[in-house]
């Protein structure tokens, strides 16, 4: 996507403002009157303590000072000008490593020379440890300069962490696993109370998403929480682990499992309150179990506390490790994404429970706050799917057809949505009799998509255009493909691409399948205007009595209301 171009066409643009003037929507007003508060409240909150330094630390600071008013030069020279009184002083040696940039060489010249000073430089061990790895590809060396280093600094999480992702980059799974754990315990320590809710103290510790491992770290936190390492950081990173579990098949729909989580996540917030990871973790379980109620009211919780400015709950997630104040400009990107992507959320919650309307009102405070992120400078992944799902929920509603394509016109702006956009304009044209033009686009749809990546509009497309052009061999070549795909990972896809060409027995067959690890799609098949022609079917209405009466035991069994 390129950061310059404008998110949506002039035509775009003026199509959102006449849809936003018809429907009368309020929604962002309030925050967005709010964000222009958050220099002055941000400001005090999350500035830097001004406590005094030792002459190290002054060192240290003047250094990276220089570094930034003068370059490497002026840090260098700087560096010098102290080795000349102190040749043998480990800090200023230490320093000197970073002087020295690209040379390698040098670098572990003077990592040497810090390590066998007088004064030992505990740090040095560190760097030391990291070069051999990285340079010498020694890790029985490195290993060796990394457990001096974590004697030294036994409540520094850092040492923990880069041994624990060298033991696993050797496959020593349990000796990785150990290093987490005790990562985890200083973790839970009051002095770094500070990177409790920071994403990306917590990202560093999830090392795959490979099942087998993901569930013995997993199993480890639990086991720490019973122990009594009971701080946030730990029931965040297990709630972390236990959403790329929830993703596996083999794991997801296990009661055994789900109310362990469920419960694990009620006592995080009756310790803590609401928290930006916890209440993240929660969305992700009610989703996956197609709860959309309790999803709904994490949601509104969510935009309750922007319109409070709760910043501990948005911002703190997100703050530098060093303390630094954050810019404006940061805030405004934090809280607008945040806002994109919970009302993208609320959208697909109202739309899961055929409420359309609301699903059109939060598409557009989506939009919105796209549009400010774009005006800050900041892309955003999301907004061509918030607008082909804004087209489809307008046409849904009614709207004429004109209308709808321009929509689909301005997400055809963004990169990251081209495909699935010229399908639903292919689709309109079909819509007004233009075959050929729909055809057009349908072919530009099959054009740009990656081999390997497609989306259900890159099959559909394949198929309209074979309909259309009466291909007989592309559309035994399609049906061919989709026979193929049956009974892999995604059978909901696989069960739509059955029913687009008119499989409704395949189709069902799929389904059946389709829900065997998650209750995601359930509200799609409830309401979704795509699946209309099997609304009577006496195969897909028993179908669906049957996923609700599943999904209303497995909510009973985890103590969830199923309305």
């Amino acid at each position: 996507m390129n950061p310059s171009r404008s998110w949506l066409s002039r035509k775009g643009s003026r199509m959102v403002r006449k849809i936003r003037m018809a429907m009368k929507k309020m929604t962002m007003k309030g925050i967005l009157w709010a964000m222009s508060l958050l220099a002055a409240v941000l400001s005090p909150a999350f500035g830097q303590d001004n406590a005094e330094l030792s002459k190290e630390e002054l060192v240290d600071q003047r250094f990276f000072e220089l570094l930034e008013l003068e370059g490497m030069a002026g840090a260098g020279a700087y560096v010098d000008s102290l080795l000349q009184v102190e040749p043998d002083n480990a800090e200023y040696l230490f320093l000197k490593r970073i002087v020295v940039g690209e040379d390698m060489e040098q670098v572990g010249y003077y990592l040497q020379k810090s390590l066998a000073a007088d004064s030992l430089h505990p740090d040095a061990l560190f760097d030391a440890a990291v070069y051999e790895v990285y340079v010498n590809g020694d890790y029985p060396e490195a290993f060796r300069y990394m457990d001096r280093y974590i004697r030294h600094y036994p409540d520094e999480y850092l040492g923990y962490l880069r041994r624990a992702q060298w033991n696993y980059a050797l496959g020593k799974e349990q000796e990785c696993i150990a290093d987490i754990v005790s990562c985890a315990k200083v973790l839970s320590g009051e002095r770094h109370r500070d990177l409790w809710e920071k994403a990306e103290t917590l990202n560093d510790l999830i090392f795959t998403d490979e099942k087998g491992f993901t569930e013995q770290v997993y199993d480890a936190m639990r086991a720490l929480l019973d122990s009594g390492y009971d701080s946030p950081f730990v029931y965040n990173l297990a709630g972390a682990l236990a959403r790329h579990l929830i993703s596996d098949p083999q794991w997801a729909m296990d009661i055994i499992n789900l109310k362990p989580l469920l419960d694990m996540l009620k006592t995080q917030e009756e310790k803590y309150g609401e928290t930006y990871f916890n209440t993240q973790n929660q969305i992700d379980l009610y989703q996956h179990l197609g709860f959309y109620p309790g999803v709904m009211h994490c949601l509104d919780r969510i935009l309750e506390k922007a319109e409070k400015l709760e910043t501990d709950f948005f911002f703190k997630p997100f703050l530098s490790a060093d303390g630094s104040s954050m810019t404006t400009r940061e805030t405004y990107s934090i809280l607008s994404s945040s806002m994109a992507v919970t009302y993208q959320d609320r959208a697909i919650a109202h739309f899961c429970l055929g409420q359309m309307d609301e699903t059109a009102s939060d598409l557009m405070s989506a939009l919105d706050a796209c549009e400010l992120l774009y005006d800050l400078g900041y892309p955003i992944e999301i907004d061509g799917e918030i607008m082909l799902e804004f087209g489809k929920v307008l046409g849904y509603l009614g709207w004429g057809d004109n209308d709808v394509k321009s929509i689909y016109e301005s997400a055809s702006n963004l990169d990251s949505t081209l495909a699935a956009a010229y399908y639903y304009i292919g689709m309109q044209y079909k819509k007004m009799d233009s075959l050929e033009k729909a055809v057009e686009y349908f072919r530009r749809c099959i054009e740009v998509s990656n081999e390997g990546e497609y989306v259900s509009e890159t099959y559909f497309s394949c198929w309209e255009a074979a309909m259309i052009e009466d291909d007989k061999d592309l559309q035994r070549t399609f049906k061919e493909k989709i026979e193929e795909s049956i009974g892999e990972s995604d059978q909901y896809l696989t069960a739509s691409c059955c029913y687009y060409i008119g499989e409704k027995e395949k189709a069902i067959d799929c389904l059946s399948g389709a829900f065997d690890h998650s209750f995601r799609f359930l509200g799609w098949l409830e309401y979704d205007p795509f699946w209309d022609g099997l609304r009577e079917d006496a195969d897909f209405k028993s179908l669906l009595a049957a996923l609700k009466a599943r999904r209303t035991e497995l909510l009973r069994q985890l103590g969830l209301q199923a309305e």
